[in-house]
């Protein structure tokens, strides 16, 4: 939450309009030690009292100056048929305040609220200048509030504004920023987007002094982009990205974000030759270049393929030196690279990257084939560096980027059968214009020297010849490369011997490529064929390997999936002779399987396997690859008596095994309480001794050397164990979880496998694997007190038995003491014996038994906790002591789940920070918790009144003020802005003096509140229904009063024309004018009334027949439309409605006077 925001609801001070027109910069907080301290908890959500309160405090903190009334407006007249008569004002106030007296109120509003820092520093003296930045040296003005003079940045809320006698920037800034790929090469090229470039070593990542290099990791690290790019900014821009960034408030993207991250120059105003310019969108534009030097004499040559890419441009300067090509020298362009682009003769643009494709020697270019630019012809490269762009230009000279060879094709070249000068070379009509070469290499490096034996040869018949005056190979390894118009070069190897191998004593050689007598390996390039003189291997070869739990186990126990075993110690990584132990660290390490298992595998396959490992070549996985890792034996076509075989898929076979030893007299017990796993089975030999029970391997036919162990079950089932996850050095034991799968089935036969046989343990009776509990049948123990234990459940079990018991010593010095052993609950509670010493902890293990599950044991601590109190509230800077206690309620610890409200030290002695709520948890060493809500507060001084409006002598003139507090103690004073308007008394009563406006301040300690008392003068005001009035008329007076009371006069200043009641009713005597004076106390207000002579006129006959029952109607036209009324002198003859129509009665004689404006007409009505 904004400072001023938090100002607002903290102290509730009034926030005039006059405060806000007046620029004021916004502030910070004072320090922890005043009065705003840390009110930062307010965002951590409040309860409805605290927001209640704080909603209080802002109607006090923003009520405005109100607005002096406007004079009530009088109804507007009928119109008249006959003229058009011109409304007037009739409604006139006794004494109005005047123009003058209302810029007297602004003037004293001024007064009161001064200039913002004085009003902000009279509030509580805590507030420090905070919410001003510099940028480009000048300086600026930003506000969480509309204020006067500040411009909102875009629809954020933030507003800004440059600060007193500062001129604001304009125009452009320019800089240096970061930029990804995409950024620096948008609108110089036609490629979209780039991505960011990985590189292989870590060895070259500060090589470029522009490339944007991030995560630098062991085995690379990624370039991102470049950095040092000159860009232009709007100036009004860049000051908004930095107050954004100052307050927190930059977005995730767009151009605040991108001009935030800009550096400026040390003169930002000063345009640079080069740079592209920051989009209002948050996109850059092309790059303003500026062309240090167009090169046109220079020469370019494509390399394909190239160690570097699938392609390298090479440049070559005749009458210039800019581009870097050595260790030493100056060089306008080398390290500094901010980028180049390929431009070619079709108008395609590309950019490169560093390392990727651009490399400190920038002389050498590389790029790959899904660049784009195959089949076009570079004609163009621009350089671009920090100080400017260099331009190569090639012309017709441009060089054509080649096609890369389709899929399948390759070179196809051997040496002439019994030839040792010739080479054929096949499918050359694939090529355009093809040449052939044969050379070889020797040296590495600068030292690096080729030699050809064919250069560039035209193949006559598909065969090319050596020249015989050059020096052969020595190894005579030779490479064949086809060089075409269509294709880029191409290339094999071949030899005519190949690279020696020995496999078990035979020799043999390979090469790439075929040549005649050798034999292909399926699925390669590789070729091989045993040595002069040398059988070639064949059948069956036997050996070891290292294999993974699943190989190992394969074909002798499906009934599961194995993964790798990780330890959680290295005590003993090398306890087991036969694990195959990888990644030690210091911390654990990881058995993956077995090691030195008897394989055997084909000798064809192991040979091929050799040479494509040699070669390099040696695929992920598969036979050749499992083969690889086979270790021969001494007598490798000697068949061991146990052993596994290498299938031709890479999988292996079920183990032929060697069974020295079927013991059926053994016993063995189930334990579903072990520590080492969910269940553990341990077999108790009797006229045998094969398994390892000791210390030591000696004497033990199965010990630590074991390389695995199957458990079978009646059902057919076969689970093999993994080394220290169920496997021990004590091989009589075996662990293992729930999730092995021998829940509810019975073992029947265990075989321990060792490297040179099996030793197989059958049970008539079978091992029966009870199940595991349920989450269903969760016993929950409890201590319902001291003595007694409760348990959930227990009738899911069948026949459960409960122990409580605790374990003191380790090893075999441990020793348990029960305090009920096997005791059947009643009720689901179990009593314990009283009598039994318990241990200082009071950590008990309960453990259920039953006939059908397996021994389900929790860990159940006794103790209890509590405060003395569950919740209370504090107000900000205040402390308060908490203390926990219970039984076995030692080493409390305490914590506060919401620091920034409250925090709690080690003794439990609480402290408010900020208003909210926070939970105190305290937590013993039995693991026990109790918890206590605090609801912290800030201090306030609320008054009752939060405005008031007094009148001067007049009603009400006074109002007694009280002021209350909370969190703050001492003497309330009050105070008022302006003695002259409003006085008050030390009890807080308030007399209103002279019209104006003031404002008391309530004062407790450095907490006020304030009530703004606004003092006018009493008027009375009059308005009457109708200012016009036709003789023998009415109109009613209205009258207002304002801070006036007591009896209301009425008089007319001409009676003959117009008489008021005591009610305020005037009637109309006759034509003129009458003011009408509406007097109470000393306060009077006047309303002009005119009373007109009306009109009335019959439009019909004034003497008319009518039978009996018949009716005829009167027409009659009256002033300004005014009321006509119709009366008959004898109802018995004829009567008359309010519309004028006559019904005749009887025969005889009426007369039907017509009035209306005080005028009335006679007709004669004769019924016949």
């Amino acid at each position: 939450m904004h400072k001023w925001k938090l100002f607002k609801k903290s102290a509730a001070l009034v926030l005039s309009s006059a405060v806000i027109a007046s620029g004021v910069p916004v502030t910070a907080m004072a320090s922890e030690a005043e009065v705003f301290s840390d009110v930062s908890g307010e965002t951590q959500g409040e309860t409805a009292q605290e927001e209640g309160e704080n909603e209080d405090q802002e109607s006090v903190s923003q009520d405005q100056p109100e607005v002096g009334e406007a004079d009530i407006q009088s109804e507007e007249p009928e119109e008249s048929d006959a003229e058009a008569i011109q409304e007037e004002v009739a409604e006139i106030s006794a004494e109005e305040i005047q123009q003058e007296e209302e810029e007297q109120i602004q003037e004293d509003t001024k007064e009161v609220f001064g200039d913002g820092e004085a009003f902000m520093a009279e509030a509580g003296e805590v507030l420090q200048d905070a919410s001003e930045i510099t940028v480009a040296g000048v300086k600026y003005l930003w506000s969480m509030q509309p204020a006067e003079g500040y411009t909102q940045i875009g629809t954020t809320g933030v507003y800004v504004k440059a600060a007193d006698g500062q001129t604001a920037l304009t125009g452009k800034l320019y800089g240096t920023t970061t930029l990804s790929y995409s950024e620096f090469y948008a609108g110089d090229t036609t490629q979209e987007s780039y991505d960011a470039i990985t590189s292989a070593t870590t060895s070259k990542n500060q090589i470029f002094t522009n490339e944007d290099s991030t995560e630098v990791t062991s085995s690379g690290y990624q370039i991102q982009g470049v950095k040092n790019v000159s860009v232009a900014v709007d100036a009004e821009t860049y000051v908004d990205a930095q107050v954004l960034k100052a307050v927190s408030k930059l977005p995730k993207k767009g151009v605040y974000t991108e001009a935030a991250d800009i550096t400026l120059n040390e003169a930002p105003s000063q345009e640079t030759g080069q740079y592209k310019t920051l989009n209002t969108d948050g996109t850059y534009s092309a790059t303003k270049f500026d062309v240090k030097a167009t090169v046109t004499d220079a020469s370019a040559q494509i390399q394909a393929p190239s160690i570097w890419g699938d392609y390298m441009l090479v440049v070559k300067e005749v009458g210039t030196k800019y581009l870097r090509n050595s260790r030493q020298g100056d060089f306008a362009v080398g390290g500094n690279t901010l980028g180049v682009i390929l431009e070619t003769a079709s108008g395609k643009k590309v950019g490169l990257r560093h390392t990727y494709e651009i490399w400190v020697q920038p002389y050498e270019l590389a790029f790959s084939a899904g660049s784009g630019l195959i089949g076009e012809k570079i004609s163009k490269v621009t350089y671009i560096t920090p100080d400017g762009s260099y331009v190569y230009e090639f012309g017709d000279k441009a060089p054509l980027v080649k096609k890369q060879p389709e899929a399948g094709m390759k070179v196809q070249a051997a040496f002439v059968k019994e030839n040792t000068t010739q080479v054929k070379v096949d499918d050359l009509d694939k090529y355009e214009n093809p040449k052939v070469s044969v050379y070889y290499t020797t040296g590495r490096g600068h030292g690096k020297k080729t030699t050809y034996v064919v250069d560039h040869a035209a193949a006559e018949n598909g065969v090319v010849t050596f020249d015989s005056s050059v020096a052969r190979a020595g190894d005579e390894i030779y490479t064949v490369m086809i060089s075409s118009d269509n294709y880029v070069d191409m290339t094999k190897n071949i030899t005519l011997t190949g690279q020696p191998i020995t496999v078990s004593n035979v020799s043999y050689y390979w090469v790439k490529g075929a040549v005649d007598g050798y034999t292909q390996i399926p699925g390669t390039d590789i070729y091989y064929k045993a040595a002069n003189g040398h059988q070639a291997l064949t059948g069956t070869l036997y050996g070891t390997a290292s294999l993974s739990y699943e190989e190992f186990y394969a074909g002798d126990a499906t009934s599961r999936k194995y993964d790798s075993v990780t330890s959680a110690t290295t005590r003993k990584s090398t306890a087991f002779g036969n694990a195959d132990v990888q990644n030690l660290t210091e911390n654990g390490y990881e058995i993956a399987g077995v090691k030195k298992v008897s394989v055997a595998t084909d000798a064809k396959t192991y040979v091929e396997a050799r040479i494509l490992s040699e070669a390099g070549e040696l695929p992920e996985s598969g036979a050749y690859t499992e083969a690889a890792g086979i270790t021969l034996g001494r007598t490798p076509t000697v068949e061991p008596g146990q052993y596994k075989t290498l299938n031709a898929d890479g999988t292996y076979s079920a183990t032929k095994f060697n069974v020295k030893a079927t013991v059926t007299d053994a016993e063995a017990t189930l334990n579903t309480s072990s520590r080492w796993g969910d269940y553990e089975i341990k077999v108790k030999e009797t006229s045998t001794k094969y398994l390892r029970d000791t210390k030591s391997d000696a004497g033990f036919a199965v010990n630590s050397g074991i390389q695995g162990m199957i458990l079978e079950t009646t059902d057919g089932g076969k689970y093999g164990m993994r080394h220290m996850n169920e496997m021990w050095v004590k091989v009589y034991k075996a662990a293992f979880a729930k999730d092995a799968g021998l829940e509810g089935k019975t073992v029947n036969r265990i075989t321990y496998i060792m490297s040179d046989g099996a030793y197989v343990y059958e049970f008539a009776d079978g091992i029966y694997i009870k199940p595991q509990a349920t989450e269903e049948m969760d016993v929950s123990p409890e201590f319902t007190d001291s003595t007694h234990v409760k348990l959930a459940n227990l009738d899911k079990y069948k026949n459960p038995k409960v122990s409580v018991f605790y374990t003191t010593g380790v090893g075999h010095d441990s020793q348990t003491t029960y305090l009920v052993q096997d005791g059947v609950a009643a009720d689901g509670v179990v009593a314990l014996d009283s009598t039994v010493a318990r241990p200082e902890n009071e950590t008990y293990t309960v453990r259920v038994s039953s006939d059908d599950h397996a021994d389900v044991s929790v860990q159940l601590v006794y103790g209890t906790i509590a405060f003395k109190e569950n919740s209370g509230v504090l107000y900000v800077g205040s402390s308060r002591q908490l203390e926990a206690t219970g039984e076995n309620c030692k080493d409390v610890t305490y914590a506060s789940d919401n620091e920034t409200v409250a925090s709690v030290d080690e003794n439990g002695k609480v402290t408010a920070k900020a208003a909210g709520t926070a939970v105190i948890t305290a937590t013993s060493a039995a693991g026990k918790t109790a918890q206590y809500k605090l609801t912290v507060k800030t201090p306030s001084v609320k008054i009752n009144v939060s405005s008031k409006t007094l009148y001067v002598k007049g009603s009400p003139a006074t109002v007694t003020l009280k002021a209350t507090t909370a969190g703050v103690t001492g003497k309330v004073t009050y105070t008022s802005s302006k003695p002259s308007v409003a006085a008050v008394a030390a009890n807080g009563k308030v007399t209103a003096k002279a019209a104006g406006t003031a404002v008391i301040t309530a004062k407790c300690g450095n907490y006020k509140a304030t009530c703004k008392i606004t003092v006018k003068k009493p008027s009375v005001k009059a308005s009457a229904s109708a200012k016009t009035v036709f003789v023998g008329g009415t109109s009613q007076i209205t009258v207002k009063k304002t801070g006036v009371s007591g009896k209301v006069t009425y008089t007319s200043s001409n009676k003959s024309v117009a008489v008021v009641s005591a009610g305020g009713k005037v009637t109309a005597k006759k034509a003129g004018t009458a003011t009408i004076t509406v007097k109470c106390g000393s306060y009077k207000a006047t309303c002009k009334i005119t009373v007109k002579k009306g009109s009335l006129k019959i439009t019909s006959k004034t003497a008319v027949s009518v039978k009996a029952k018949k009716t005829t109607a009167i027409k009659a036209a009256a002033t300004s439309k005014a009321k006509i009324t119709y009366r008959s002198s004898n109802t018995k003859v004829a009567t008359v409605s309010s519309k004028g129509v006559v019904k005749g009665v009887k025969k005889g004689k009426a007369v039907i006077y017509v009035s209306s404006n005080g005028i009335t007409k006679k007709v004669t009505v004769t019924v016949k």
